[in-house]
């Protein structure tokens, strides 16, 4: 194994056990909780459950439900209460935001100088083609 993927291993695995690990949501649970909130059947405990699969993003959630612009007089202390306090549109567009910037933003700089690398080539490819 090359050096460079040995030390992207080693610092995930860290990253891993320390908690500093964020994995991005994959792409079908962004699309599955649009649906859910664009379907008038579904409650708001219905779209917190989908959110709740994924800690990071329910833990984003109900930070921005605690921040400056929604605080009401007490803090929301779980998803339910931070969709209800953040509206089921907001919550789409964050959801959708969260995601994105993810996928696109790996906190590792080793990770990033891999995407760097792949992006450049791909570009090169587009290029050519």
């Amino acid at each position: 194994m090359k050096r460079i993927d040995t030390e992207l291993i080693n610092k995930i695995l860290a990253d891993a056990k320390s908690g500093k690990l964020q994995l991005p949501s994959p792409p079908e649970f962004a699309q599955e909780l649009h649906d859910a909130i664009e379907d008038d059947r579904r409650d708001n405990a219905y779209i917190a459950r989908i959110i709740q699969y994924d800690p990071g993003l329910a833990t984003r959630i109900i930070n921005v439900a605690n921040s400056a612009l929604y605080r009401g007089s007490k803090n929301s202390s779980n998803c339910k209460e931070a969709v209800m306090r953040i509206g089921r549109q907001n919550t789409r567009q964050l959801v959708l935001s969260f995601t994105l910037a993810n996928a696109f933003t790996p906190n590792s700089e080793i990770v990033r100088k891999h995407m760097n690398k792949v992006w450049d080539v791909s570009r090169e490819i587009a290029v050519l083609s």
